[in-house]
């Protein structure tokens, strides 16, 4: 479902790779928990192992949750200036390039190489922490086998209790960055999920701690009913934050959205309610009483895209066509690009032949260079077409009806119905001059006779 969302279909609920990355780690986590029960009774297996690894990944759990709820804010604030950079293009240079630079900042936290940086250098410090304390305070960690060694308690208690806390720390941010969050829409629960990893990580932890970890002895079947108590508890938040949420994005859309007239298709209509007048795109971009509703929604850059892409279609053919499609590509197709639509990748593949760099170039004026000072790129011939956005078009306006459309209807009945009222009063009126136009029946003429 993953490749599908990615390659074929765009994707609708937010920040799905990371979410696979999440869950992930719990399923190493479990793994991991299972091998180590079963492969404790070995001799090779030193006890340091183990628990290194167990630790580590655990670590990683819990990283890679705090990352996607921070991700999720990083990428509102990140919209906010997008918009504020898309709305005031023309400003003094200092404020442009503090604003593309602020841009650069949040998309690279955003980036997998970002939130991967991050990652591992959680998962290094911690584990390197946690074996220079067993090299000073538990020698027999490294030399005896994982049954054989002996721990201090109180050794055990301090790796512990710092992995204990680290954690609670982060679950505790996770659940006050999901109500933080309050100000993006959330169609498929996302915000809940965390909520819900939170909560049910520090009640298990709790019950863990209190609970089964005092039944718990190394050559006893309790230890094998601790590690069930774990992995079942891991499948539980895998469902929940995984499957669930990338399943709902392939139900059909449950708000009811009126259309003017039959045979129009949600697309059709919300285009030429875009189309109708500067008003109205205002609206649906700003929503009711001067809400940020595309903003909340992290999807500004896509209603950004269709209106500049449309000005392209518009104005085609233009002695400046080609530097026009450059500007759309840099700003909004290229990956990294400041304001990047959410698009299939068959989509964006059409635009690969796009060629290497050839001069630098100063930024223009024009509305649609809302893209760094940045070097010239040669747009191919085969490109340089009216409709070559198209689909990019179609796809986004798709993600628009599913994501904002039917909340857009709700918070401003009086804009959607007027537009409704005033598309059935002309299809009505052409209907009426085609009857004018008509002739005469043949009854009617016969009559005449």
């Amino acid at each position: 479902m993953l490749w599908r969302r990615r390659h074929e279909q765009p994707i609708k609920n937010m920040r799905p790779w990371l979410l696979f990355v999440c869950n992930a780690c719990l399923c190493l986590h479990a793994m991991s928990l299972c091998l180590v029960s079963s492969l404790a009774g070995q001799p090779a297996m030193k006890a340091l192992v183990p628990i290194l690894v167990m630790f580590s990944l655990q670590n990683a759990v819990f990283d890679s949750f705090t990352m996607f709820a921070t991700s999720l804010y990083v990428a509102y604030r990140r919209t906010h200036t997008q918009a504020l950079l898309a709305d005031d293009a023309t400003a003094d240079e200092d404020k442009f390039d503090r604003r593309m630079a602020r841009i650069r900042k949040l998309s690279w936290m955003l980036s997998p190489q970002g939130i991967g940086s991050f990652m591992a250098v959680s998962f290094l410090s911690m584990a390197s922490l946690t074996a220079v304390y067993a090299f000073i305070a538990c020698p027999d960690l490294i030399t005896s086998s994982f049954l054989d060694a002996y721990v201090p308690v109180e050794s055990f208690l301090r790796i512990t209790c710092l992995y204990f806390t680290k954690i609670v720390v982060q679950c505790v941010f996770v659940a006050l960055l999901s109500i933080r969050l309050r100000v993006i829409v959330d169609k498929f629960g996302v915000k809940a999920i965390l909520r819900t990893v939170a909560i049910t990580a520090l009640v298990g932890g709790v019950l863990y701690a209190a609970v089964v970890d005092p039944l718990m002895n190394p050559i006893a079947p309790n230890m094998l009913y601790s590690i069930l108590f774990i992995v079942i508890l891991i499948d539980c938040i895998l469902v929940r934050s995984l499957v669930i949420p990338i399943y709902q994005t392939y139900q059909p859309d449950a708000d009811d959205i009126a259309l003017p007239g039959e045979g129009n298709s949600a697309v059709d209509a919300l285009e030429r309610f875009l189309h109708s007048s500067e008003h109205r795109f205002k609206a649906f971009r700003q929503g009711r009483l001067r809400r940020k509703q595309l903003e909340e929604e992290l999807r500004v850059e896509n209603l950004l895209f269709w209106r500049d892409a449309e000005a392209y279609r518009r104005t085609f053919p233009s002695p400046d066509s080609s530097e026009k499609a450059v500007l759309i590509w840099k700003t909004y197709l290229r990956s990294g690009s400041p304001l990047e639509i959410n698009i299939s990748g068959n989509t964006r593949s059409v635009f690969d032949a796009i060629g290497p760099p050839t001069a630098k170039v100063r930024r223009g004026h024009s509305r649609l260079t809302v893209s760094p000072s940045s070097t010239v790129h040669t747009w191919p011939l085969h490109l340089l077409q009216r409709d070559v956005f198209r689909p990019a078009c179609e796809q986004v306006v798709a993600l628009m009806c599913d994501n904002a459309l039917g909340r857009f209807q709700r918070d401003n009945p009086d804009i959607w119905d007027e537009f409704i009222n005033e598309t059935q009063a002309c299809r009505f009126s052409r209907i009426d001059l085609l009857k004018a136009s008509k002739p005469a029946t043949t009854k009617e003429y016969s009559a005449g006779e």
